[in-house]
C-alpha cells in the first residue's frame, strides 16, 4: 500500500510583536548564516515565512545579510545611500507593517517620484501571492504601495527592512532596479540593484530620522528596467 501524504499548511502570522532576548533561541534568520541560491520561487515564499516568524534580524543590530548578493544587507549588486546603524536596542520589537495591509499610493512623497515615467500602468501585478505582498514589475511599469504604521518609532530607533527578489533579468545594458522607502515624507532606504543579479535578500538597517507616531504612512517603491518579482516580507522597529 502506499503511504499518503499530508501536505504541510504555513500559517503565516498578520502581525509580529516580539521583546530582544539573551536567549539564544530567539537569534533571528540573520545570524543562522542562510545562503540564498538561485531556487524554485516556492521555495523563496517559504523562506520569507521562515523569515517572518523567525524575526530575521541577526545576532547585533547592523549585522549583515549573508548570501549570493551578501553584504550589509543591500548585495553586491545593490547601491545602497543608507548604510546601517550600531548601537544597544533592547526597549523591544515589533513589525511596523502587515502583509496584506498595502495599497497603491496615489500620493507618494516627492523623493520617490524622481524615476515615475509619463504613464504609470500598475493596475495589476501585486498584491498578496503566498503569504507575502508581491510586486511583478512585468505587470507594473512603477509601483508606489503605502500603509499606515502600527507601531510608534521615536528617531533613534532602528529599522530593518527586508526584502526577497528572484533572480533579475533584462534585455536592456546596464539595467538597474530602484527599491525605496520612506516613513511619511522622510526616505530611510534607497537602493539601486544592477541588473542582471542572483536572487537574494535585502536586509539594511537604519536609524529612524524623527519620531512617527502610529499610523504614519509607511511608503513603498520598486521600479526597474525587465520582468522581475520582488517580496516586501516585513519592516520592523527595534526600540531603544
Amino acid at each position: 500500500m502506499t503511504p499518503r501524504m499530508t501536505p504541510l499548511t504555513l500559517k503565516m502570522p498578520r502581525r509580529i510583536a516580539r521583546s530582544d532576548s539573551q536567549d539564544p533561541s530567539h537569534r533571528r534568520l540573520g545570524g543562522l548564516g542562510v545562503m540564498m541560491v538561485d531556487v524554485h520561487p516556492l521555495f523563496a515564499t517559504f523562506l520569507a515565512a521562515l523569515c517572518m516568524l523567525a524575526g530575521c534580524r541577526g545576532d547585533a543590530p547592523g549585522s549583515e545579510a549573508v548570501g549570493e548578493s551578501g553584504g550589509s544587507g543591500t548585495g553586491e549588486n545593490a547601491t545602497d545611500a543608507y548604510s546601517s546603524t550600531e548601537g544597544t536596542f533592547n526597549g523591544g520589537s515589533a513589525s511596523l507593517v502587515l502583509v496584506d495591509g498595502w495599497t497603491a499610493d496615489p500620493t507618494p512623497p516627492p523623493a520617490l517620484m524622481g524615476d515615475r515615467p509619463a504613464v504609470v500602468d500598475c493596475e495589476f501585478g501585486w498584491g498578496l501571492e503566498d503569504g507575502v505582498f508581491e510586486v511583478d514589475s512585468g505587470l507594473c511599469n512603477w509601483g508606489a504601495f503605502v500603509q499606515p504604521s502600527l507601531e510608534p518609532i521615536v528617531a533613534g530607533d532602528q529599522i530593518e527592512i527586508i526584502v526577497l527578489h528572484d533572480a533579475l533579468y533584462s534585455e536592456d545594458d546596464g539595467a538597474t532596479a530602484h527599491i525605496a522607502v520612506s516613513i511619511g515624507e522622510a526616505v530611510v532606504w534607497d537602493t539601486t540593484v544592477m541588473i542582471p543579479a542572483p536572487q537574494g535578500l535585502l536586509r539594511p538597517a537604519v536609524l529612524a530620522p524623527a519620531d512617527a507616531p502610529v499610523g504614519t504612512p509607511i511608503h513603498v517603491h520598486v521600479h526597474n528596467h525587465g520582468y522581475n518579482n520582488y517580496r516586501f516580507v516585513d519592516m520592523i522597529v527595534n526600540h531603544r
